[in-house]
């Protein structure tokens, strides 16, 4: 146990699972890790989730996974993320758009 969150390890990969209880019901998933650290500091995440009575927060968690950062950066980022001034957006936009270019079309996950 971690906080609130139960892991453990399945399938012939040794894949952590954790399981946890929301005010929806319980949930189980797949962290896709086969390390117990990496597990462990994702169940902790998630705990800590839990603890604050965050649950629209980790909904969002996994909503956004699947998001590439470019989906990311058009949808959520500027709106809810960064509170800057229209002068700041401007003198930062050719890192933006490197950034972009790089690693926009990858997963929030694999980034």
């Amino acid at each position: 146990m971690v906080g609130q969150v139960r892991l453990r390890q399945r399938g012939p990969q040794g894949v952590w699972h954790v399981r946890y209880q929301t005010p929806d019901g319980r949930v189980e998933r797949s962290l896709k890790v086969t390390n117990l650290r990496v597990a462990q500091r994702k169940a902790q995440e998630i705990s800590d989730l839990l603890e604050h009575g965050r649950y629209e927060d980790l909904k969002n968690r996994e909503r956004t996974k699947d998001l590439t950062l470019q989906e990311f950066w058009d949808g959520d980022f500027r709106d809810n993320y960064a509170d800057w001034s229209e002068n700041t957006w401007s003198k930062h936009r050719s890192y933006h758009r490197m950034i972009l270019q790089e690693f926009g079309h990858q997963r929030l996950s694999a980034i």
